[in-house]
């Protein structure tokens, strides 16, 4: 016998022995080593892993779990008695199965008619007890009116953009099963999704279902309250520019709008093959979504809009402006469900049935404006802005702050790709230094590109010296179209710093990114 058919006699005997010692092997049932080798390793149960790991996750200190579905991104921890703070406003909570806040009533044995209420913090009710959300409220309110019975669902958890909350309902819709689902877009559906740390708490991380994941998209509006603290002590006030995103100037901000109203029509269109109906729903009338209807006409996709209030009031919130109280959900629910009768998806009877809405709210709903309207509004406004926008991006004075989309630490190093819109001239300066703690990250290559109305372009590298500055200047040749336009600069290398008590990837220094004449 060979020495390589003895070894191979010797493995499948060792492999027998350890089996053996395992309780696997049984000489009454396993006839060959052959039929032995060829069995597969026994597992657990799948749902029982799932059990596990469900245990193990409570055991963390951090309120989110990561989801199966990459662009679902992450939802609670499954079953437990949690705590959320933000922006200054806390809510205790029970998840349920799914990873979904819990209802707080049972739900009911049947229901002829199944709504869902689908968004981010606004749908969750944060700040909210769990009676005083709206799907809870809805239901409330229309249960005795509609024969059949009403269940009303909230699938929303905060953090989550369009995409998360629309893939996580249509991942689940055989289990909603909706009649009517009543989304509530907010201007963060253009921003990027968030992560989960290593024990469970949202972080910043590359977004899958983004055209650039390296890119985080997400508006500096911590310097609005700087901007406040330089008023407040007397200090020169820069001006920020508009907030690009949420306005549409800007390749990416307009490529984001398009998405938002493409996501919109793809949820619509497997609702209704569902049997399902979509209306969307706005606290206030917003600049967001003006523009927001304003692409879904020019795309000529038609959605039921609700509007709500004309204007949230201090009184109406809950310790800010964009979290609505109690009695304003109220209603909220309220004129929701007027509408769902008006447009014929609720029995025509239930409207007599309800109540009247508070006096306080009573003449204070807004108006829905007509398609012409709103594309009228769009286009004056646009061009409006792109005449506000600031030439020059400085991070140490905050000048056009609101003009970067994204990749830009505290400190105002670049993150992994940066991005931002200025207004259009005909040359673009870049002045970079490098990070003091980090010299062997350089000489430090960073391409810089343009994004304008006919395509993107490179337009040349900046070198980061380990010592000094580096600047670079670069034609951008006559103005056409559009006043604004975006800059992006790729890093071709990174590293972690610690800058404040946390940890960021960085790569060099913005000092200066400037439009000139």
């Amino acid at each position: 016998m060979s020495a390589a058919a003895r070894l191979g006699l010797g493995l499948a005997a060792a492999a027998a022995l350890v089996l053996a010692s395992e309780g696997v092997l049984s000489l009454g049932f396993a006839r060959s080593w052959r039929e032995l080798l060829a069995r597969p390793a026994p597992v657990a149960p799948p749902l029982e892993l799932e059990r596990e790991q469900a245990v193990a996750a409570r055991a963390t200190s951090g309120t989110y779990r990561v989801s199966e579905d990459p662009l679902v991104g992450f939802t609670l921890e499954l079953e437990s008695s949690l705590r959320l703070d933000e922006g200054g406003v806390g809510t205790e909570l029970t998840s349920d199965a799914l990873g979904l806040r819990a209802r707080v009533a049972p739900a009911p044995a049947s229901a002829a008619v199944r709504i869902v209420v689908l968004g981010d913090e606004l749908a969750f009710g944060l700040g909210l007890a769990g009676e005083d959300v709206l799907a809870a409220q809805l239901e409330r309110l229309l249960a005795p009116l509609v024969p059949g019975g009403v269940e009303c669902e909230t699938v929303a958890v905060p953090g989550w953009n369009a995409r998360n909350a629309w893939r996580f309902l249509l991942d689940h819709l055989e289990r909603f099963r909706p009649t009517i689902v009543l989304y509530l877009p907010r201007a963060d559906d253009l921003e990027d999704g968030y992560g989960v740390d290593e024990v469970g708490r949202r972080c910043v991380h590359a977004d899958p279902a983004a055209a650039e994941p390296l890119l985080h998209v997400h508006p500096d509006r911590g310097s609005l309250a700087r901007r406040e603290a330089l008023q407040a002590a007397g200090e020169p006030v820069p001006h920020l520019g508009p907030e690009v995103l949420a306005a549409g100037v800007g390749a990416t901000a307009r490529a984001r709008f398009g998405e938002l109203a493409e996501t919109l029509a793809d949820g619509a269109a497997r609702l209704a093959r569902a049997g399902s109906q979509l209306a969307l729903a706005f606290p206030e009338p917003s600049d967001f979504q003006r523009e927001l209807e304003a692409e879904l006409a020019r795309r000529h996709i038609a959605l039921a809009v609700v509007p709500w209030l004309e204007r949230i009031a201090p009184d109406d919130s809950l310790g800010r402006a964009s979290q609505p109280s109690a009695a304003a959900t109220a209603a909220f629910a309220c004129w929701s469900a007027e509408s769902f009768c008006e447009l014929g998806w609720l029995p025509t009877e239930v409207r007599a049935g309800l109540p009247a809405v508070a006096l306080r709210y009573a003449s204070r709903r807004a108006r829905a404006c007509s398609a012409e309207e709103l594309l009228r509004w769009s286009a004056d406004r646009r061009a409006a802005l792109e005449d506000e926008l600031e030439a020059r991006v400085e991070p140490a004075s905050l000048q056009g702050a609101l003009q970067v989309l994204g990749g830009l630490n505290p400190g105002g190093t670049l993150g992994l790709r940066f991005a931002a819109v200025l207004r259009r001239g005909a040359r673009l300066r870049v002045r970079l230094e490098p990070i003091p703690t980090r010299r062997d990250l350089y000489p430090l290559e960073v391409r810089v590109r343009v994004a304008e109305r006919d395509g993107e372009r490179e337009l040349g590298t900046v070198v980061v010296p380990a010592i000094g500055t580096a600047e670079g200047v670069f034609e951008l040749g006559p103005a056409e179209g559009a006043a604004g336009f975006e800059v992006r600069l790729d890093p071709t290398d990174w590293a972690v710093i610690a800058s404040g008590g946390r940890e960021f990837v960085a790569a060099a220094r913005l000092l200066e990114l400037a439009s000139e004449p």
